[in-house]
């Protein structure tokens, strides 16, 4: 039977989750700095996002941001920065868990969020989003089979104008697709592993 909506471990946990995600979604706002001094407005130029609650699943909830840092105020010269973001779910679970066990008020703990950073070759992601600008999707789509399964993770791709406030295209799927979105499916796994290998100690 599913907790009352004003259960303690279940407020408790439906409270740390929200703070993580709006850190994941905002990883910029979290420490060190990842600019590294440089100038930097914060906004995202793209994000790769992964709730990693599939069955059997094996990952954390993460986030992969690219971030453009200034070295040059006077030029405006723009280098991008990728920000991979990591929700330590499974030990604050089982922190969580252990802190609730004797409590009949609700806890609000800060989510361990960890982070790491690299400079992205601004080439070759120039040259991966270039890709992207001529990849064709339907706006809606009508299907005769339906997917419904309780045991799939989310991701998803959120891409950001330089504009403030900017525009955004942002897409999100799970395991059934259409087929139309295969192109735009192999083309996000591209940019992943791009993005993933930019990163200190991934081989």
């Amino acid at each position: 039977m599913e907790p009352a909506p004003d259960d303690p471990w279940r407020v408790s946990w439906e409270a740390i989750n929200a703070r993580a995600w709006w850190y994941l979604n905002r990883s910029s706002e979290l420490s060190p700095s990842v600019s590294g001094g440089e100038p930097f407005h914060g906004l995202p130029r793209l994000r790769l996002w992964n709730n990693a609650t599939g069955f059997g699943c094996d990952t954390e909830p993460t986030t992969l941001t690219v971030y453009e840092v200034f070295p040059d105020v006077a030029t405006l010269q723009r280098e991008p920065v990728v920000r991979e973001a990591v929700w330590r779910r499974g030990d604050d679970l089982d922190q969580l868990s252990r802190e609730m066990r004797h409590r009949s008020e609700p806890l609000f703990p800060r989510p361990t969020v960890v982070v790491r950073d690299a400079p992205v070759p601004a080439e070759r992601l120039d040259e991966l989003l270039a890709e992207a600008t001529v990849i064709r999707m339907p706006a809606a789509w009508f299907w005769n089979d339906e997917s419904v399964t309780a045991s799939a993770g989310r991701v998803g791709f959120e891409f950001y104008s330089r504009d403030q406030p900017s525009a955004a295209l942002k897409l999100e799927w799970s395991y059934a697709t259409p087929p139309e979105w295969q192109p735009f499916l192999t083309w996000s796994r591209r940019l992943r592993r791009f993005l993933e290998g930019c990163l200190p100690g991934t081989a």
